[in-house]
This record gives structure tokens, C-alpha cells and sequence, in this order.
């Protein structure tokens, strides 16, 4: 997110931010698998909530859709959630260790090579 996402943002200079927060990358989520805890989908909320701060005065609209993990999906929409208010209450996720313990939470060698390659396409066309 830091190394494409967040750059690609910067270059565009929104007036507004509005994802679509879904929650189906939570690691519980049966269809998508794709590893995140609670914790990450709080820490992806506070880059973007600084992000949007500095760049066009904190207008991010957060949409629900998705997710379909009946028992996780509260722990990310809550850490969402509380991100999005900066509050300092937290509801304790059993399952973020454990999630966090499981194989390949760090890049893969084709995906870091391939971050790289579309981040320097990005430069050459003149992102910034």
C-alpha cells in the first residue's frame, strides 16, 4: 500500500477519497483468504485517514460492502471504525496473532518484483 497505493493517490490529488471497504481480504473471509487482520485493516484506515488529511482536508468516505465472515468481519469493521475516529477504544481480536502468525504475511518475490515494475511504469509516464 505504501510502495503503489498511497503514491498513486498523491499523484492523482483528490478532492475526495471514497473507498469501498470490504472486508473480504480478512483472513477468515471464505471466499477471498487473502490474509489481513483486524490490525491491518486499521493500520490501512489510519495511512489513509493521514493521507487524505494532508491532502485534501480529510474528506474519505468509508462504504461498506463485502466481507462475508459473519465472526471477523465486526473485528475489521471495528477496527475501521475506530481508526476513522482516532478513538483509543479498542475491542481485543482474539485472532489477530494467530492471523498474524500464519505463513506468507510478508511479500513474495514475484510480488515485490512486480510492485516495483509498476511503480517505475507509473514514474516513467510522469506520476509523481
Amino acid at each position: 500500500m505504501r510502495s503503489l497505493v498511497l503514491p498513486a493517490i498523491e499523484a492523482f490529488a483528490p478532492d475526495l477519497v471514497v473507498v469501498a471497504c470490504g472486508y473480504d481480504a480478512c483472513a477468515k473471509d471464505p471466499l477471498g483468504k487473502m490474509m489481513l487482520n483486524s490490525r491491518a485493516f486499521g493500520e490501512m484506515t489510519r495511512e489513509l485517514v493521514a493521507l487524505t488529511e494532508r491532502l485534501c482536508d480529510g474528506r474519505l468516505v468509508m462504504v461498506h460492502e463485502g466481507g462475508y465472515s459473519e465472526g471477523y468481519v465486526p473485528f475489521c469493521g471495528h477496527a475501521v471504525i475506530q481508526a476513522l475516529c482516532g478513538s483509543t477504544t479498542s475491542v481485543p481480536d482474539p485472532q489477530n496473532d494467530e492471523i498474524a502468525a500464519w505463513g506468507y504475511q510478508a511479500l513474495q518475490p514475484h510480488q515485490r518484483g512486480m510492485i516495483d515494475d509498476w511503480c517505475a511504469r507509473w514514474f516513467a509516464a510522469g506520476g509523481s
